[in-house]
């Protein structure tokens, strides 16, 4: 089981791709996040990742409170 450090690190550089404009990060974005699901790779490099990812942690969050997976 990853500890929290690392996870703090992935995605510390996660970010840093994405603001970078690294073309690979926007398929791995794609993949954890429904909100970029059908955008192209362009479009999710430009999207503010931050604010879908306060969102998705959002929606988690609740979910976990109230027992829905």
């Amino acid at each position: 089981m990853p500890n929290l450090e690392n996870l703090k690190k992935q995605a510390k550089l996660v970010l840093r791709w994405h603001r970078e404009r690294h073309l690979p990060i926007a398929a791995q974005i794609r993949g954890y996040l429904p909100h970029f699901l059908n955008m192209p790779d362009s479009e999710i490099l430009a999207a503010s990742f931050k604010s879908a990812m306060r969102k998705k942690w959002s929606q988690d969050s609740k979910a976990s409170i109230v027992g829905k997976p």
